[in-house]
């Protein structure tokens, strides 16, 4: 498949504080994706280098896209291309505790995710896991994927 026809997947990171960075660095480090899809990740930098880190992970280079767009992205094997919302306060993240940021960074992702998908720019939209209790700590009026994507959208 050539890069042209392969499609362009929206990914918001999930919760930072829990295990979406790490399965979106998992998922997108295997080759067999990139030969099937062009992928940006919507998140933050710090969060996904923070995850890079731990033991067991695979090594990837972050690309931040914010300046040169989706089209500025390097859609191969082992390159994590990064639209940066840079809305974690990285040294008050509580890794696996629920935190009103994480909350909020989440809904984020996954509007700025929408926003793109409904302007035409991304072909589509995977969602990772998000906690529901820190989108209630951060007063996100929606409980889970669904409502947001339902209220969003407004369908």
């Amino acid at each position: 498949m050539s890069s042209e026809k392969r499609p362009l997947i929206a990914i918001p990171m999930g919760d930072p504080g829990g295990i979406g960075p790490e399965i979106v660095l998992k998922a997108l480090a295997n080759p067999e994706i990139a030969v099937l899809a062009r992928c940006v990740v919507i998140g933050d930098k710090g969060v996904l280098q923070q995850a890079a880190a731990f033991p067991g992970m695979p090594k990837v280079t972050i690309h931040v896209i914010n300046e040169s767009g989706l089209q500025g992205g390097c859609y191969e094997p082992g390159i994590i291309n990064l639209m940066d919302l840079n809305n974690i306060a990285i040294e008050e993240l509580k890794l696996g505790q629920v935190q009103a940021m994480c909350g909020q960074a989440a809904y984020e992702y996954i509007e700025q995710s929408i926003q793109l998908a409904m302007a035409g720019e991304v072909d589509a939209v995977a969602t990772t896991p998000i906690n529901k209790e820190a989108l209630k700590a951060a007063e996100i009026p929606f409980i889970g994927h669904t409502e947001i994507f339902g209220g969003l959208t407004e369908t």
